[in-house]
């Protein structure tokens, strides 16, 4: 059932990006030179996708192939964990506040293609499940660790921390393709 579940979860976080690239792209205005991403925030964003990449590998490759995460596969999940968490932590601290779902005349005054907006609402909501996903995927490892649960509560709580995993996959994935792709040549010079 979860390998099912992985191959439906990995098929709609190729297709999310590539619809999005298709249809929705084109038509997006550009924000202007504020919502570029670089320096310290585009290395941590990029550590977080790379962490994210190689963790998907480590576990739903081993799951696509029909086995459990062992040994190397296990070495690269439990190392690369750290540095996940941390990057995923750093983000949600530098973002949230630009990730805000609030109407143009707000406190910030911010509108749509103004410069002091950064992320279309599109990237908000990836950005917002990616972090929840993201801290749900943390608190099911950690609780996995701990010997306060039976056989059956730690099952229920792999179960969680896979399907909680592969949302913050397509999420992740979804958000990246948005922000690392860019805004469409014809809508920056529109706008």
């Amino acid at each position: 059932m979860i390998r099912t579940i992985t191959i439906i979860g990995l098929i709609i976080a190729v297709w999310l990006p590539l619809v999005d690239y298709a249809v929705f792209r084109p038509r997006r205005k550009a924000l202007g030179e504020a919502s570029r991403i670089r320096g310290f925030e585009g290395l941590v964003y990029i550590g977080f996708l790379l962490a994210v990449a190689l963790m998907a590998l480590s576990s739903f490759g081993m799951i696509l192939i029909g086995q459990s995460m062992h040994r190397w596969m296990l070495i690269l999940h439990m190392s690369v964990a750290p540095i996940f968490a941390t990057c995923l932590t750093v983000l949600a601290l530098m973002w949230a506040e630009q990730s805000q779902f609030r109407p143009a005349d707000s406190a910030g005054g911010t509108t749509a293609g103004s410069p002091g907006q950064r992320f279309h609402c599109g990237e908000k909501f990836a950005f917002w499940v990616t972090v929840l996903a993201g801290f749900l995927t943390i608190s099911t490892a950690m609780l996995l660790m701990m010997s306060w649960f039976g056989s059956s509560a730690q099952w229920k709580l792999l179960n969680l921390h896979r399907l909680s995993a592969l949302l913050l996959l397509i999420a992740a994935v979804s958000h990246g393709a948005r922000i690392l792709l860019g805004r469409s040549a014809s809508s920056k010079s529109a706008g």
